[in-house]
C-alpha cells in the first residue's frame, strides 16, 4: 500500500520559508497517519499469513517424512517405535507422533498417538459386517446377504463415512447403519438403505442430530 510523501518540513535556518513550510507539512500529517495505519494493518495481516502458512508447511513436512518411514501395516509391527514412523490399518495411513515403548499397546485410529494421514477417500469392498472408520469408503456387496456397517462410536464433528451399493443389490438385501450409540438424521436408531446402486456419504454433525445423509 502506497504512501503519500510527506512536503518538505521547515528549517529552522530558512526563516522566510518555515511557516508556509510548516503549515504544508503540519497538513499532511492527517493523511500520511491514516496510510500508515493502514500500511501497518496489512503488514500484520501478511504476517499472520506467513505463520499461518509455516505452520501448514512444518506439518506437511513431518507428514512426508513418516510416510518415507511407512513400517507396513500396524498388525504386523512389534516391539518399539521411533518417529518418523508411519502404518496401514483398517484402510488409512497413520502417522505416530510419539514415541512408543511397544507399538502393538496403541492402535491406529483409536488412539492419540496416531495421527491420520488425509490421502482422500479410502475404499475398500466389503461383504460382511465391518466397523467403519472415520475418512473411508465401503464398495458394499450385498448379494449373498443384508450387510451391517457400523459406524464410529466416537465420532468428531465433521468425520465422514461413505458407501456405495457395489452389486446393485440393496433392494433385495440391505444395508444397514448401525448407529453405535450416536444417532442418525436425529433418531435413536440404525438406518437402513434399500435402494439399489444408492451411493453417498454419512457426515458427523454433533450429538443433538448425529450423523446426517
Amino acid at each position: 500500500m502506497p504512501i503519500t510523501p510527506l512536503p518538505t518540513p521547515p528549517s529552522r535556518t530558512s526563516p522566510s520559508t518555515f511557516s508556509a513550510l510548516g503549515d504544508a507539512f503540519v497538513a499532511a500529517m492527517p493523511t500520511f497517519a491514516t496510510e500508515a495505519n493502514a500500511l501497518e494493518a496489512n503488514v500484520n495481516a501478511k504476517e499472520a499469513t506467513v505463520v499461518a502458512d509455516e505452520v501448514i508447511c512444518t506439518a506437511a513436512a513431518a507428514v512426508a517424512l513418516a510416510a518415507s518411514n511407512y513400517k507396513g501395516p500396524w498388525s504386523s509391527q512389534s516391539g518399539a517405535a521411533n518417529v518418523p514412523y508411519a502404518v496401514s490399518h483398517n484402510g488409512s495411513y497413520w502417522q505416530l507422533t510419539t514415541n512408543l515403548a511397544d507399538v502393538t499397546a496403541k492402535e491406529p485410529g483409536v488412539d492419540s498417538e496416531w495421527l491420520l494421514i488425509a490421502t482422500g477417500t479410502q475404499w475398500q469392498r466389503i461383504t460382511s459386517a465391518t466397523d467403519a472408520v472415520k475418512g473411508n469408503g465401503y464398495l458394499v456387496d450385498t448379494s449373498a446377504g443384508s450387510v451391517t456397517l457400523t459406524l464410529p462410536a466416537s465420532p468428531s464433528e465433521g468425520d465422514v463415512v461413505e458407501f456405495a451399493d457395489d452389486a446393485g443389490t440393496f433392494a433385495t438385501n440391505k444395508l444397514v447403519f448401525g448407529r453405535n450409540g450416536n444417532k442418525i438424521m436425529g433418531l435413536a436408531e440404525d438406518m437402513d438403505v434399500t435402494t439399489n446402486y444408492a451411493s453417498g456419504k454419512l457426515v458427523y454433525s454433533g450429538a443433538a442430530n448425529g450423523w446426517r445423509v
